[in-house]
Parts: structure tokens; C-alpha cells; sequence
């Protein structure tokens, strides 16, 4: 099978937009700061922002609007 980056579908696209550069940026330079020191911070940090990851979808689906209908609500 030969490779395209039509077979990465929309999936790059979002995982770009979700990532940003700043994110790159800014962890790149905070490893080079402060090395494996925050290391704890960064778990700490998934930790609390998963549940707000998964409320999102969990929301469309039990409401049947999309995040930016019910944000106007």
C-alpha cells in the first residue's frame, strides 16, 4: 500500500488545529528549561483535564445539539 497524506484523512487537520504551535513551542522549551522537573505537573494536568475532554461528547450525544448550540443556551 502506498503512502499518500490523503490516507491521514481529517484526522491531521484536527489534531493540528487542537495541538497548535504554541503548544510546540511552549513544551518544547519548558523540556529544555526545566528537563524531566515537571514532569509530575504534566500528569497532574491530564489527569484534571480529561474529564472536560470527555464532557464534550458526552454532551452532543445525550442533548443532540453541538457544544456551540448549548453554549448559547
Amino acid at each position: 500500500m502506498r503512502f499518500s497524506i490523503k490516507t491521514l484523512g481529517p484526522g491531521l487537520l484536527f489534531s493540528g488545529a487542537a495541538i497548535g504551535v504554541s503548544h510546540l513551542i511552549q513544551s518544547t522549551r519548558a523540556g529544555a528549561d526545566f528537563g524531566l522537573g515537571l514532569l509530575w505537573a504534566l500528569l497532574l494536568v491530564n489527569v484534571f483535564k480529561f474529564p472536560f475532554f470527555q464532557f464534550g461528547p458526552r454532551y452532543a450525544s445525550a442533548t443532540g445539539e453541538s457544544l456551540l448550540e448549548g453554549h448559547k443556551n
